[in-house]
């Protein structure tokens, strides 16, 4: 045989190989999987394709899940496959087969690549599928970096949002004094973590900062605030003296938080310090 015919002999050896390559796909029933509500996929085989003679062949992460018979939709335990027994199985024809996870059984474990095919994988399987499951976080979100002591005008105080837990993680936004402000994201792997450093001045006095937590399995999201802030700073006025009948008035238009002395001196000498607390002598 001549290079030229073995080469067209090869050619149609390969030509028929893959045209008996079934077509499969993999459809989840929803974006994503939740933890306590039930999620199937659904493994179809083309029109056009020839239905394996034994069994589908379910794989998570590149192992063998379970082997459902073509014939019957029965499980096969066979030599190597494992079982499990949180997966239940459903067929709507030959050419449909479905895997279900109960409600109660699906965990982050099932977080993983699918793919389902013929038993020999040779003979065709689905593109892979990520399985996402999601789940939203059981604890509320807490501020930490101020517990509502004295501070002082401009000084630093940087505030903490955590929510822990979750799959994906909680989204975190920060308002001070009502309005949006950045914040920087340090998530881990098990938090959602956001830091807002606050430069303290007047206008914070008595105001608080809130954290807004969302998730996208919450119709409602978490509203957390801080301790307001108490700041203290000094006069931004000098003091005035009027007025003279016999006795000497001050009278105090400063606004400030903390106590400051009043000296009384006539001619230089000094007469009586008296130590005030925002009220008018």
């Amino acid at each position: 045989m001549d290079t030229h015919c073995l080469y067209k002999l090869c050619t149609v050896i390969i030509i028929v190989l893959y045209s008996v390559k079934a077509q499969y796909s993999l459809t989840p029933s929803s974006s994503y999987a939740v933890k306590n509500r039930e999620f199937h996929l659904t493994c179809n085989i083309g029109p056009s394709s020839t239905v394996p003679s034994f069994a589908i062949n379910w794989r998570r992460n590149g192992q063998n899940v379970a082997l459902v018979q073509s014939s019957n939709c029965q499980t096969y335990v066979g030599a190597g496959e494992d079982l499990y027994q949180r997966y239940t199985y459903n067929c709507t024809s030959n050419r449909s087969y479905s895997l279900y996870i109960s409600a109660t059984k699906i965990n982050s474990e099932d977080g993983s690549v699918w793919r389902c095919g013929d038993n020999d994988i040779n003979l065709g399987s689905s593109s892979d599928y990520t399985m996402n499951v999601n789940d939203p976080p059981t604890t509320d979100p807490v501020i930490s970096g101020y517990s509502g002591t004295t501070t002082f005008l401009g000084s630093t105080v940087t505030l903490t949002c955590t929510w822990d837990g979750g799959s994906p993680l909680a989204t975190l936004t920060w308002t001070c004094k009502g309005i949006n402000v950045q914040g920087i994201n340090t998530n881990t792997q098990t938090s959602a973590i956001r830091r807002y450093t606050v430069t303290i001045d007047t206008s914070y006095n008595g105001q608080s900062c809130t954290c807004t937590a969302s998730h996208q399995l919450w119709s409602d999201n978490k509203v957390v605030q801080s301790q307001p802030f108490m700041v203290h700073y000094p006069p931004t006025t000098n003091p005035v003296v009027s007025g003279y009948d016999g006795t000497f008035r001050y009278q105090d238009d400063i606004v400030t938080t903390d106590m400051y002395c009043i000296r009384w001196v006539t001619s230089g000498y000094f007469i009586l310090d008296f130590v005030m607390d925002n009220n008018i002598l």
